[in-house]
């Protein structure tokens, strides 16, 4: 059985060897390639379905955003990209969520606990029963 894994391990070996690789590639890149650029980062999150009704919601139309994006300086395309990195995941809907869940599950928690409780209750109240009365005559 050793035999046979070390014959095919070599093998594997052989042919790994042996195949045709491409050249690696090495080269430059610049902090704008690496990163993407801000103007980039921002379209990103402006063309996300989420973002886009709620600028619809608010009365503003796809080409007036990107027009707004367009006339931004490089500057503020930097300062607003950094404020997209600072926003939390969630929004709003994180705490929303978290009173929903807590408003929903607290009562059934203590529910739960009142039951248990009770139950416990009886079980410690009711007369252990004895297999000596049967048995006496």
């Amino acid at each position: 059985m050793k035999a046979r894994t070390r014959r095919f391990a070599a093998y594997a070996l052989i042919v790994s060897l042996a195949s045709p690789l491409p050249p690696a590639r090495a080269g430059m890149l610049s902090t704008d390639a690496a990163l993407g650029s801000e103007r980039e980062r921002i379209i990103a999150v402006l063309k996300r379905e989420d973002v886009r009704a709620q600028l619809l919601a608010y009365g503003v139309d796809e080409a007036q955003v990107s027009a707004r994006v367009d006339a931004l300086t490089d500057d503020e395309a930097a300062l607003l990209a950094a404020k997209l990195d600072t926003l939390p995941a969630g929004g709003r809907g994180d705490a929303l969520a978290i009173a929903v869940a807590v408003v929903l599950f607290l009562p059934v928690v203590l529910l739960v606990g009142a039951l248990a409780l009770v139950v416990a209750a009886i079980k410690n109240s009711t007369p252990a029963t004895t297999h000596e009365a049967g048995t006496r005559r």
